[in-house]
């Protein structure tokens, strides 16, 4: 969905849920490096907050220094972050031990 698209929508459907007290977390992209531009572009042509509350991230990785830099390059829009959904990746059944024994 191109951001002019989001802020269609998040306009007509969500923003006004926040003029009724409820708390609004920006939309979501996947941690490709292409969803940072996308939410850049979303709230530049939001008009550079949207009425949003905090920003919501998604991340899938392995490596928890992966998710320290990811948070941070997130960091700037000076609103609370919440990690809304994550996954470990690839290698993940060798984090845990699980190689041979079905996992």
């Amino acid at each position: 969905m191109p951001p002019s698209l989001g802020v269609k929508l998040w306009n007509q459907y969500i923003r006004p849920l926040g003029d009724k007290g409820y708390t609004l977390g920006s939309p979501c992209t996947t941690s490709n490096p292409d969803g940072k531009k996308w939410m850049d572009d979303f709230l530049s042509q939001c008009g550079g907050d949207c009425g949003i509350d905090e920003v919501s991230i998604h991340w899938y990785d392995v490596e928890f220094a992966d998710l320290v830099a990811y948070v941070e390059k997130w960091s700037g829009y000076g609103k609370p972050m919440r990690l809304t959904e994550f996954a470990c990746q690839v290698r993940c059944p060798l984090l845990f031990g699980l190689v041979g024994k079905g996992g």
